[in-house]
This record gives structure tokens, sequence and C-alpha cells, in this order.
């Protein structure tokens, strides 16, 4: 062995060695936990102050955090922030302490295991390590569940119309803040909980989501001075009292603090100017006749009783169906609603929705029939055979082979492939000259939210003379039987244009999840082999898919992120198209990291308990980021040349 084949496999040994020891501590904790189990869970929690909405915000990360999926936890704090105020800067010690003393204990252990497992490497001995790695997280992660009644979660939340997340994540930096700090943008939340001042703190109840404690974390601050050692606990006393079934004390001194500017909403909301003007821009196209959306907002009595569940899903980001960050990148085909578009449906609807004066837009809105073919009338039309689907059970996936009937090479502008049963389909897919097994490009694709775009102007797509296509098609049962008959339009170029376009992917088979675990990482790389122009990006994973983002690094160091998926949804699979397509020199790198959540919390995951792997259906996972890039027409000798380098890793 040459020195440095002798220091790697000294180094490998030892973090193999290192995974092995945190195995045997989690088996050794495990055993004790067994040995000593905690205490029963408490019973049904008393009633207590306000109960808190469900929502979701962003924190100075770029993470998303939603109120409800905090059920690791017994209960939750709330610590109102602000940029420069010195009464809330300083109380971030004593929080940092009662976090520390609330924390599950297993929380230690599972960050030294993801850290150690995050670079996986390659080789032998660090797919040992990785294995067990994973198996000791498997075991902690079950060990934290019987402490999730004794545990404490901390947030932050800033309101101030003032503070952007640069500001916080400077904060984060220069005062050690290591607890996510919610950006409340459109100051709803604090509205909501009558927040209007810095310095408090809110105790949440998680089994009713009632407040059962707020105001200072402790008496040590005061304005313009500050106590040596605080003398009454308030904070602390209320988590322990929760924690120990007993009753919190109601009263507690007001919180001091700098007060937050709240932008109220001063005048009436219209809904003939205001608020149906936004509905037909953001929303109308889903929610009308024969549209994908449950409902169809068709007048103003239809939105007005559907207006308490509107607000449901505006408040914790269900709705609109766009997952990107608004702070990475900019996208054509962007259905997000503005900070302000957000306050002035949520302030309509919480004054009760009313009519005001002025006409009806959407009742006087002419009904628009949703058109077979929205691209227009397609060149060639392929009629998948019918299906019949049973009313229940798991459906394997089904391949159908259809050749083409081209007599001469054609270049493609665009393709459109839908079902005729859009309660059945889950997805279907074309595949042109690729293994579908590897899901490694396609050439056609239907999904829930998917959007019908026209390739990049002067770009297509080379179907060569005798080419055939595979279609693979998802179905679900949903409990009667039922059939349904896929069909592609096919829109064809009348000469060849000057760029081809190409969907390439980056993708992993070794996906091995343990159970109960929240936050579980998969990364992979695409490297382009010649400079490209990139157009679009398309995550795909399952049911546990839980956040992902592309990174280009390029040749000459620089670093940009390009996309930010907080929290992914797998019923809804979108493509992110960039308003500027982004020019890529050879050898720029892609990163694409993501996340599983195999947790209780992930109100998606069917069985928690499971260890999960890669495979085709749904309770099993995937993880693949496609790329839509376009490069130099090629001729039809040479389609099957390889553009980009696709990361595939067995």
């Amino acid at each position: 062995m040459t020195k440095k084949e002798q220091r790697k496999f000294r180094l490998t040994l030892a973090v193999s060695l290192t995974a092995v020891l945190i195995l045997f501590a989690a088996v050794i904790f495990s055993v004790q936990m067994a040995l000593h189990p905690a205490a029963a869970q408490l019973p049904t929690a008393r009633n207590g102050m306000d109960r808190v909405g469900d929502f979701a915000l962003l924190d100075h990360e770029g993470k998303l955090h939603q109120l409800y999926r905090n059920v690791n936890s017994r209960a939750l704090v709330l610590f109102v922030y602000g940029s420069d105020c010195n009464i809330a800067r300083d109380s971030i010690p004593a929080l940092k302490q009662l976090r520390d003393q609330f924390a599950n204990p297993v929380d230690g252990f599972l960050t030294q295991v993801r850290e150690r497992s995050a670079n996986r490497g390659e080789g032998f001995l660090m797919k040992v390590r990785e294995r067990l790695a994973n198996r000791g997280e498997g075991f902690l992660t079950e060990a934290r569940e019987r402490f999730a009644h004794r545990s404490v979660s901390f947030l932050m939340i800033d309101a101030n119309p003032q503070d952007d997340r640069k500001t916080l994540q400077r904060d984060a930096i220069r005062y050690g803040i290591d607890m996510p700090i919610l950006k409340d943008q459109t100051q709803l939340v604090a509205e909501s909980l009558d927040i209007d001042r810095t310095g408090e703190a809110l105790l949440i109840d998680t089994r009713t989501w009632r407040v059962v404690y707020r105001g200072p974390v402790d008496d040590r601050l005061s304005y313009e001075m500050a106590k040596p050692e605080a003398q009454q606990h308030y904070l602390r006393d209320a988590i322990a009292a929760l924690l120990d079934d007993r009753a919190v004390g109601p009263t507690s001194p007001p919180a001091i603090g700098c007060r937050v500017s709240m932008h109220k909403q001063q005048k009436e909301v219209s809904y003939a100017k205001q608020v149906a003007p936004i509905l037909m821009e953001k929303c109308v196209a889903c929610h009308q006749a024969g549209g994908i959306g449950p409902w169809a907002m068709e007048s103003y009595n239809m939105v007005k009783g559907w207006s308490a569940m509107m607000r449901e899903v505006l408040m914790n980001r269900r709705m609109p169906p766009w997952h990107a960050d608004p702070a990475i990148g900019s996208f054509s085909n962007d259905r997000s609603l503005s900070a302000e578009q957000i306050g002035t449906l949520v302030h309509w609807i919480d004054a009760g929705a009313p009519r005001g004066e002025g006409p009806d837009p959407l009742s006087e809105r002419k009904a628009q029939t949703v058109p077979e073919w929205p691209l227009g009338e397609p060149d060639l039309v392929i009629d998948v055979p019918e299906q019949q689907i049973p009313a229940s059970g798991v459906i394997d996936y089904r391949y159908i082979d259809i050749p083409l009937p081209f007599d001469r090479d054609v270049w493609v502008r665009a393709v459109d492939l839908r079902p005729s049963n859009h309660a059945v389909m889950h997805h279907a897919t074309a595949y042109l000259g690729f293994n579908p097994e590897l899901e490694e490009s396609f050439f056609a694709i239907y999904a829930a939210g998917f959007q019908v775009e026209p390739f990049p102007r002067g770009s297509g797509r080379l179907l060569p003379k005798g080419t055939a296509l595979k279609f693979q098609l998802h179905y679900t049962a949903v409990g009667y039987a039922t059939t349904d008959r896929p069909r592609l339009a096919i829109y064809l170029h009348k000469r060849p244009p000057s760029r081809e376009l190409v969907v390439g992917s980056a993708w992993t088979r070794r996906i091995r999840i343990p159970p109960y675990v929240e936050d579980h990482p998969v990364e992979v790389r695409f490297v382009f082999d010649q400079d490209a122009l990139l157009y679009s990006f398309m995550p795909h994973m399952h049911y546990r898919g839980s956040h992902v983002s592309y990174e280009a690094r390029y040749p000459d160091g620089r670093a940009e992120m390009l996309l930010s998926v907080p929290r992914y949804h797998f019923n809804w699979q979108s493509l992110y198209s960039l308003r500027t397509p982004k020019p890529v020199p050879a050898k720029t790198e892609i990163l694409i990291r993501g996340a599983f959540d195999n947790s209780r919390s992930n109100p998606m995951n069917p069985d928690p308990s499971k260890e999960v792997r890669y495979g085709p259906q749904s309770s099993d996972e995937m993880f693949i980021g496609y790329l839509l890039y376009t490069v130099p027409r090629r001729s039809a000798a040479n389609l099957t040349a390889s553009v980009g380098a696709r990361a595939g890793v067995e």
C-alpha cells in the first residue's frame, strides 16, 4: 500500500469504528430505557388560554416550520424577537439554558450520528459505516419518541417590518442564536397572537394548542437596568408545571421589551376591487368547473362559504401550491401570493368576508370551458389503450410500448400528456431511449400540479424515424372500479430548431431511511460536460420527501443557490422554470440536496415504524433531481451521445 492509501485506510477504519461505538451507545441507551421506562403519559390536558391556529413560516435559514407538526414535544415555547432590541437580545442566554434543560436527552446523540453520516464517501468500509450509522440513528430516534412527552421545543418569531432575513442571519451569528427565528413577514401570526412587544415568551401546550403562559422569561431584565441574577423564573416554572400536569400560574408580570410596529389594515377591504381580482389572477385557473380544484370560485357566495378554509390553507401554506423559497431565484411560472395579497385576503376573511359594494367579478366572469389541449391543436395525438382500474388495492405500475407513425426524423416543440380520469391517475410518464426503471429522463410527464409549457423558444427534442415510446402508468384506487384512457399530444417544428432540449437528472438508489427519523439527508450531483442554458428544475420524491435544494458550483470556484424548496409536497410535482435562463459553463456541478421525514409529524407518512428503501411505489422512496436545459442541436446519429453526466448512484 502507498502512504496515501494507508492514510485513507486508517481514516476510513477510524470513522467506521466511531460509527460502531455510536451504535453500541444507542443499544445501551435503549436497554437502559427498557429497564427504567419513562413516566406514563399525561392525561388529556386542561383548557388553557387562547387556542393557537396552525401556521407555517420560514426561518432565518429558509427552513419551513409548521406549528401543528411539533407533535414530538410536550410543549413549545415561542419567543418574540426583534433585531437591535437589547432586552430581546439579553434574554437569549436564559432562553438557551431552558432549551438545554428541557431538550430531549437523545437529541445530542442524534446530532452526532447525523454529522458523521453526512459525508458518506465511497468504498466497502464507508458503506458499512453508513449502514451502522443508519441503525444507530434508528435506535436513537425510537428512544427519542419515548422522551417526547417530557421535552419542549423552542422557536423565536420576528414580526418587525424592518427586520429581513439577512438581518436575522447576521444576528444569529453575532449573538450565537442557535434556535430557528421565524420571520412573520405578513404579521398575521403576530396579529392572531396579539403580539405587540418583543421579549415575550408564549408557552403552548401541544395537546390542546392553547397558550398556557405568556410573559417574560424571568425577572432579571427591565428597562435600562438588569439584575445580576434572576429571582423569579416565570417561564421555567410554567414549563415544569405543565410537564408535571400541575396548574400553570395564571398571573405573571407583563413582558418587557421593544414595541413591534404592527401595520394593521386600516381600511375596509373591498371584495369587488381587491379580493376578487386576486382570486381571478391566482386561483380561478384551478378552482373552476373542470379544473383540478375541489370547488369552483364562481361567485361571492361560494367564496364566502369556503372563506374559513381559505384562511386556514393560507396560514399554513398549503395554498397556493407553490413551494419555492421566495428569497432564492425568480421563476416564470410562480403561483405564489405576495405578502400583501395574503394579508388582504386574510383581513377580509377576519372581517367576516363582507360583500360590500360593486359588482361580483366572479359571477360576471364568463364561464370558460377548460380546453382539452391548452397549447392548441396538436400535430399528433397518441391514444393509450383504455385501462381498467380496480376499486381497491395497490396497483402495480403499468408499462405500454407504442411505436410512433413518423416515416422521417422530426423535431418536437411541445408535448402534453394527460389522463381522461384525473381521480385515479397519480402520474404518467413517456420515456424515449432511456431505461424507465432508472427514471433518468422523460419525454413527457403528467402529475398533479405539473404545468404544461412549450419547450423553450428555439429548442426542441428529436424523434428519430422508427421511435417507440414506453408509457409508465401509475394509478391509485378510489373505492370503485373505473377506467382511464391517457392521451399524448405532440407538437412539431416545421424546421429543425437551433438548440436541443435535454432532460437530465441526478439520482440515487442508495436510500435506507430508519424508522421515526425526521430529517434523513440525501444528496446527488450532476455535472455538465459542455456549455448549456439551464431553464428548469423538477425534484421528485415520494410521501416522505421533506425538502430539497439545487446549488450550482462553477468551475471558477463560485457557488450559487438556484432553488430551495423548504417543504416538498408529493401531491404537487412542480416544475420550477427560471424567469431568465442561466448560462452554465462545462464542468459546472449541480449539487442537489434533500431530506426525508419518516417521523410521526409527517402527515403523509403511511408508516413511521418502517425502514424505507428505494422503490417505485409511493410507500417506497426515490430521490431524483431533474434539470431541463438546452445545448446546440445534434444530429440523429448523435442522439444517444451523453450530454450531461447523470450522477446515478447504485
